[in-house]
């Protein structure tokens, strides 16, 4: 697996803690994932994905709506 480059987009880098908790929580890291075959590191890191982007949502949007 390669490694993501550096960003200076504060943005960016929020997401990457995002999927990297995500992960964690699954209780892999991404050094794991290079041993994973295709389809399960891809199905962990587009799950990784969504929860970064519906917890920057839900900042975005100052918390989460009822």
């Amino acid at each position: 697996m390669r490694e993501m480059p550096p960003s200076d987009d504060p943005e960016a880098s929020l997401r990457r803690a995002l999927m990297e908790e995500y992960i964690s929580d699954q209780g892999y890291s991404f050094e794991d994932l290079a041993s994973f075959d295709d389809a399960d590191r891809e199905r962990l890191m587009l799950e990784a994905a969504a929860y970064a982007a519906l917890r920057l949502s839900e900042r975005a949007f100052g918390g989460t709506q009822s």
